[in-house]
């Protein structure tokens, strides 16, 4: 933050330039958040092997952005940055004991470079690099996947280059996000990235991604509004979504209006979700310490499929907390925990407004949906906020006083 003293004599504050976009930051969000059977590989070839064609050299590339630009280790290791990166090392650890090891392990290894590629944004140009970053990276990310389903290639509903109508759907809370936050910093162009993004989220029928962006929203005009908007918002939609889980009149009624098979008499509630959690509870109770794998969800619940536990294809856990027990049991799912609350103590000591909205939006989604896998790039925007948000002095104190004579960005 600088001062600039105008002719009236007065001192007053302003924003520093934000940095210009890096063009390697902004393809590594690209390309992580395709799916690579959603990108033209799944033109090119149906070979399941085109997955690891796409993976393994944007991991490689994810480690070359976390290791020489700028000090992506030593971002990592502070904490609580520090948490996801023990994440992912535990999850590499158990590999060997999950459902498909190899698997278990390249997948361990692609988080953990996200995490280190994360860090090194944040500490090689701070916070602003990656807003600056997020901005094309999502009108790219839209546009395209706006022209893929325009175009009718792959035959999709409305998931353009990302894996489902979910992860689209996330991808449209954060390109919202965006415009809306360079709007407010004075960029009009900014609102017509958020005017875009909504049609497509509408078109997506993701209904807790929509709770999830109004949350973020408050979350960017917070200042403006009362105290307790946003601590009701939260307690509202998480209340929403445990009764739609429990009671299952209410998950029918919500089935048969958000079903897109229109049978709803397969679902039972929150769209099949309390199946997919039953399940995963279940296999947990035989491996809680390790989990079944980073990458061995499809695996399990293909196997509760051929058992007729389940009836239709599932990829992954459709929670958060559900999906970080199955990758590395309940280590991951503390380790994960300590450094949420670890940002949360931070980030309310010293806030910054889009980022903070990011985050609270991140884990709304994240009650129904992966949101750390899908879109994949996610997990360089939570790992860059927690590095962003790691303080160089682990001494909370000196944050207060920094807090007490620096306004928030």
């Amino acid at each position: 933050m600088t001062a600039t003293l105008e002719r009236s004599g007065r001192a007053t504050p302003s924003l520093p330039a934000a940095p210009a976009p890096d063009v390697a930051l902004v393809v590594l969000l690209v390309l992580a958040a395709c799916e690579p059977v959603n990108t033209p590989l799944r033109w090119l070839s149906d070979d399941p092997a085109a997955r690891w064609w796409f993976q393994v050299p944007l991991w490689g590339f994810a480690l070359l952005v976390g290791i020489v630009d700028g000090r992506g280790l030593r971002a990592a290791v502070r904490t609580p940055a520090r948490w996801l990166l023990l994440t992912g090392i535990w999850m590499m650890a158990v590999s060997p004991v999950g459902l498909v090891p190899h698997l278990d392990l390249a997948t361990a290894t692609g988080f953990t470079a996200y995490v280190l590629a994360g860090a090194a944004v944040v500490d090689a140009g701070g916070w602003p690099r990656l807003r600056a970053a997020l901005f094309p990276a999502s009108a790219v990310l839209l546009v395209a996947s706006t022209l893929t389903e325009l175009s009718g290639i792959g035959g999709s509903r409305w998931f353009g280059v990302f894996r489902d109508p979910n992860a689209l759907a996330f991808g449209c809370v954060i390109a919202a996000l965006c415009g809306v936050d360079r709007w407010m910093r004075g960029g009009r162009h900014g609102l017509l990235l958020a005017a875009a993004a909504l049609p497509v989220l509408v078109l997506t029928d993701g209904r807790i991604a929509m709770a999830a962006l109004a949350v973020g929203i408050a979350a960017l005009v917070r200042p403006a509004l009362p105290p307790m908007v946003l601590p009701l918002a939260i307690v509202a939609v998480c209340t929403g979504v445990v009764l739609l889980a429990a009671n299952d009149s209410l998950g029918e009624r919500a089935s048969r209006s958000v079903s897109r098979s229109g049978e709803s008499e397969e679902i039972r509630t929150l769209t099949g979700r309390t199946e997919i959690w039953e399940i995963a509870v279940d296999e947990l109770r035989d491996r809680p310490i390790t989990g079944i794998g980073a990458g061995s969800t499809t695996e399990l619940y293909t196997i509760a499929e051929e058992q007729d536990r389940i009836g239709f294809v599932v990829t992954h856990g459709h929670d958060v907390w559900v999906q970080l027990a199955l990758s590395g049991g309940v280590v991951a799912v503390v380790l994960v925990l300590l450094g949420s609350i670890d940002f949360a103590v931070r980030a309310r000591i010293r806030p910054v407004r889009d980022r903070d909205a990011l985050m609270l939006a991140l884990f709304v989604h994240g009650i129904t949906e992966d949101v750390l896998a899908e879109p994949r790039f996610t997990v360089i925007i939570a790992a860059a906020a927690f590095a962003a948000t790691a303080p160089r002095s682990a001494r909370l104190r000196q944050l207060r006083r920094r807090r007490s004579r620096t306004p928030s960005p």
